[in-house]
Parts: C-alpha cells; sequence; structure tokens
C-alpha cells in the first residue's frame, strides 16, 4: 500500500535538494517541474547522455516539446513491456538545449532537419545494436515496432534447411502478392544494403538460403524474390498452381534504390488482384511510382472458375506482359473496392454477368465543362506547376470506359491502344457526361461558391444511386441552359450528399433529389423547394424567390 506512494514522494524530495542546486540558471521552481517530467516520462525507459552504448537498446529521443506526449509515451511503454525477453533494454535521452540537439545530430548521423521531422512525426526511435544505430522508419505504426526492433536484431533470417524455409514461408506467404527476398551467398555489399532494406520493409521477410534450397531451385548467388505461382502470371498449370518460385535480380551489388524498384516490380502478380481495402495502397503505390496509368477491371458478379472469367485473365495476362512498362492491370472484384477507388459502375455488375473496364490515366486531369470553341480543357499533371490537387473539383482524372459486350483480347488491346492515345471518349465519376451548365459542386468549395458567393444559388442535392436523380439530371441540366443568360446574377448547382459532408447542408438531405435556394443577402436561410421534380415548377420556385427579376 504504501510503496505506490513512495516513489513519488522520494522524488519531491529529490527535486527539492536538486531545485536549490547551483546548476540551475533559470528559477527553482521551473526547474524543479522540468526535471520532475523528466524523470516521470516514461519510467520504464533509463535516462541516458549518449546513444553509443554497446549493448542492444531501444532508445526514446524526447525534448521539452515532448514532455507532455504521455498517453504516447504510455501506449509505447505498453507495447514494449516486455523489451528484456527479447534480448535488448529501454533507454531514454532528453534533449535540453539547441547545443545538445546538434550534438545528438552529429552522434546520431542525421540532420538537424531531419531531426524535427522525426520529432514531429513520431520517427524519434533508435535502436543500437552491435555498434551501429538504427533510425525507424517514419510512419512504422506503434504496434510494429516490435517487428522493426527484431528486423534490427536479425535483419536477414538463416534457414539451415529447406523444410526450416517452407516452415518460414507458410508463416508469411498467405496470398499471390505475399512474398519473401531471399539471398544466396551474398557479397558484402549486397548483405549490406538487404540489412537495410529488411528495416524498412517491416512486414517482408528477408532469409538468406541454404545450399540445399539453392540446389533444390536452381539459385544462383545473389538476390531472388520468392512468391507462389498465380493464374494471375498466366500461368494456368494445376501443378504448379501455388507453388513457390524465385525470380532472380539479375544484377549484381545493387543500390538501395536499385533494390527497392525491382522489388516493387516483381512483389505482385503481372495482373494484379485487388481483392482487400489493404491492398489499395500497395496499387496506388505501383501506379504512382511507375507509369501512373492504371486499367481497372471490375469482376464482381463474375464466377472466378467460369471459362469466361478464366479467359479474361489468361488475355490480361499476356497484355500486363505486352505492356508491362505502359501501364498496370488491377482486377478489382468487390463492388466497396471499385467505390474506393472511383471508378464505380453504371450499373449492378451482378446483373449484367460481364466486366466493366476503366482506363485511368493519373498524369492528366480533364476539365467537366467544355470550352466555347469545343472540347475539354486537359491539364499536364507531370508539370509540377499544374497543380492539380486544386483542380479536384473542376476536373476529372483522365478517365475511359470500354464500350460494348465484345471483351476478346483483339478488342481490349484496341480499347487500350486508343486510351493510350486518348482517343476513347472520356469516363466521368459523377457523371456519364459533363453538364455544361450545371456547376458540381463538393464540401471543399461550397462555402466559397454558395455561402460567400454575391449571387443567387440554387442547389440540387443529389445521390449517386438515386434513381430519381439519375432520371432528372438531363432535366436539371436543361434547366441550367435555359437559366444561363442570369448566370451573373445565379448560379445552377448540385452536390452529390454521397461523398460531400458540408455542415450546411447535413441536416437537409433525409432523402434526394432535393433543391434549396440560396438567395443573395440571406444565405443564412435557404429555402426549400416542396413541390414537384418538375422543371416548370423549379423555374416558378426560383422566379418567387429570386433577389433579381428573371423576367428581365
Amino acid at each position: 500500500m504504501f510503496r505506490r506512494f513512495f516513489r513519488p514522494i522520494a522524488l519531491i524530495g529529490s527535486l527539492g535538494y536538486l531545485s536549490s542546486h547551483p546548476i540551475f540558471s533559470q528559477s527553482d521552481e521551473e526547474n524543479a517541474v522540468n526535471l520532475m517530467k523528466r524523470v516521470m516520462y516514461m519510467p520504464s525507459f533509463r535516462e541516458t547522455q549518449t546513444i553509443n552504448i554497446p549493448k542492444p537498446t531501444l532508445v526514446y529521443i524526447y525534448d521539452s516539446k515532448y514532455l507532455e506526449k504521455s498517453q504516447l509515451a504510455t501506449k509505447i511503454e505498453k507495447n514494449l513491456k516486455r523489451a528484456d525477453e527479447y534480448g535488448y533494454s529501454l533507454a531514454k535521452r532528453f534533449i535540453s538545449n539547441e547545443e545538445d540537439r546538434k550534438e545528438f545530430c552529429k552522434e546520431s548521423g542525421i540532420s538537424e532537419e531531419e531531426y524535427t521531422v522525426r520529432m514531429e512525426h513520431e520517427g524519434n526511435l533508435f535502436f543500437i545494436n552491435n555498434g551501429r544505430n538504427y533510425k525507424i522508419p517514419i510512419g512504422t505504426k506503434r504496434q510494429e515496432i516490435d517487428s522493426w526492433v527484431a528486423k534490427c536484431q536479425e535483419p536477414i533470417i538463416k534457414v539451415k534447411s529447406i523444410s526450416e524455409f517452407y516452415k518460414h514461408a507458410r508463416s508469411v506467404i498467405f496470398d499471390e502478392n505475399s512474398h519473401i527476398i531471399v539471398g544466396y551467398k551474398l557479397t558484402d555489399e549486397e548483405r549490406k544494403v538487404l540489412e537495410k532494406m529488411s528495416q524498412y520493409k517491416i512486414k517482408i521477410s528477408f532469409v538468406e538460403a541454404s545450399d540445399d534450397l539453392a540446389e533444390k531451385y536452381g539459385l544462383e548467388p545473389g538476390i531472388s524474390l520468392c512468391r507462389p505461382h498465380s493464374r494471375f502470371d498466366g500461368e494456368f498449370d494445376t501443378e504448379t498452381h501455388r507453388a513457390l518460385k524465385f525470380i532472380p535480380m539479375n544484377k549484381k551489388d545493387p543500390s538501395f534504390d536499385d533494390l527497392d524498384l525491382w522489388i516493387q516490380n516483381n512483389n505482385t502478380t503481372k495482373v494484379y488482384y485487388c481483392d482487400q481495402f489493404e491492398k489499395i495502397f500497395p496499387l496506388f503505390q505501383k501506379t504512382y511510382r511507375g507509369p501512373l496509368k492504371c486499367m481497372y477491371v471490375l469482376t464482381s458478379g463474375l464466377n472466378p472458375d467460369s471459362k469466361k472469367y478464366i479467359q479474361l485473365v489468361k488475355d490480361l495476362a499476356e497484355l500486363a506482359d505486352q505492356y508491362k512498362d505502359l501501364f498496370i492491370i488491377a482486377i478489382i472484384p468487390k463492388d466497396e473496392l471499385a467505390k474506393k477507388l472511383g471508378c464505380l459502375r453504371n450499373g449492378r455488375l451482378r446483373r449484367m454477368k460481364e466486366p466493366e473496364i476503366r482506363f485511368t490515366d493519373f498524369k492528366k486531369m480533364i476539365s467537366t465543362k467544355e470550352n466555347p470553341e469545343g472540347g475539354f480543357q486537359v491539364v499536364d499533371c507531370t508539370n509540377p506547376d499544374a497543380k492539380c490537387a486544386d483542380l479536384t473539383d473542376t476536373h476529372y482524372t483522365g478517365k475511359y470506359n470500354f464500350q460494348g459486350h465484345d471483351f476478346s483480347k483483339e478488342k481490349l488491346k484496341e480499347f487500350i491502344e486508343n486510351s493510350l492515345q486518348g482517343k476513347n471518349e472520356q469516363y466521368y465519376e459523377e457523371e456519364s457526361v459533363p453538364l455544361a451548365a450545371v456547376r458540381k459542386l463538393s464540401a471543399v468549395n461550397f462555402n466559397k461558391e454558395v455561402i460567400d458567393s454575391d449571387k443567387d444559388v440554387i442547389i440540387e442535392l443529389y445521390g449517386k444511386y438515386c434513381p430519381s436523380c439519375i432520371a432528372f439530371k438531363e432535366e436539371f441540366n436543361q434547366l441550367a441552359k435555359e437559366l444561363k443568360p442570369h448566370s451573373d446574377k445565379l448560379l445552377v448547382a448540385k452536390v452529390c450528399i454521397d461523398h460531400n459532408f458540408i455542415p450546411e447542408i447535413s441536416d437537409k438531405k433525409k432523402y434526394t433529389p432535393i433543391f434549396w435556394y440560396y438567395k443573395k443577402g440571406d444565405k443564412a436561410n435557404p429555402i426549400q423547394h416542396k413541390g414537384k421534380r418538375d422543371v416548370k415548377e423549379i423555374k416558378e420556385f426560383i422566379k418567387q424567390n429570386a433577389s433579381f427579376n428573371l423576367e428581365e
């Protein structure tokens, strides 16, 4: 009972003595409080003045700005409470001033800029092992710290036999996109780059092959990637299906960047099979770091064992080989994943029983409004001055929609060629075709275009899959064209409530379509149209509530 109170009392007594010590140049009270915070902050981590520690130690770096983050510290402590069982100790180092910070940066081999970034993004963990210090990759989750520390202690796992390798492979390879990096008779340079990569690729195993494993699979000295045979590589031989295969890296002593790019290009099947939300980020990473183009093949509703599906996969694998460096092919087997990727369907695939195909070009964005002279503005997103991120409300990523029901390899190839050359008709995520007279709004620009504008605004709140909204779309567009002569006083707009949370309208979306009139000078009190979904009635509604004479 007394033990729970003894430590704080001892600390306060010690602080009382230390606060009177001549080492303090500031007020005794302020220094005493700071010292107490340091002592109480992560109490299971011992304080150290250096990271040059001979034995394996995880060191947490912190300064006065981070003393208040006790919640984070508590979570890390809980995460690492069994550290001693795994062969390493815990320490913390306090950075007290600018001189101390410079000394630490020199000691750890990082720049002051990197120090700031690491402190701001929870990258302030260092693992000391055999006289080397390893920096935790920024973005590592707290639950992955143990895995990272294990990688620092044994970045390359040595397997002594084929059976030992198989046992390990079964624990880490779950599907066609799971893989292991294998080294055999590595040079010093290859070992060094593999160890460094292992600490960054926390979830991937790096293994050093035994002689019998190398003999069985014909491994040459160097680096290989191991993953299962798969039909998404075009391999339909039932004998090799899901058996392991090794892909050699035909380059000696690669750099870190060479190895990273090679892993990225070979760690998935030719046709990327995206059947889980967790696989979306790797798909985007593969696309953005590569060709910036992706062809989505939406297949939910298709029987994966049917002849039709198997033939489609065979054709896609061949096309992926043929257009290897030009775009990525990804099969999306679930509607919720297609929605997340922004390639939604025109209809329900489970009724259609055939795939839908979208070709997305991330290199360019296309305006939703037609130019006066015809056509739509195209912005080159590879140009850093284009600022494509600012155009998401007024432009769409370049998308093409496969037309027709003939999914033969010849037709797919024709669609691909036309897509690469920009010859296909644009496919639009929100609308099947751009609406020249209606302004599409989002949560980002709603206030600017509606609340803060000096115009009246008639706005339709619509749902992506709302049948009435779809049926009324062209009529609403026609009404907007009729009202175009008043565009200097009236904005005709619409906003999709499925993908936009807007506080001003969040309580106004009980059903769709629904129409609100925001009158100039009285935007805080919008007026709802309660009549029929009829162009004449809506036009009369506008006439009655406009701040100007609609007849002029």
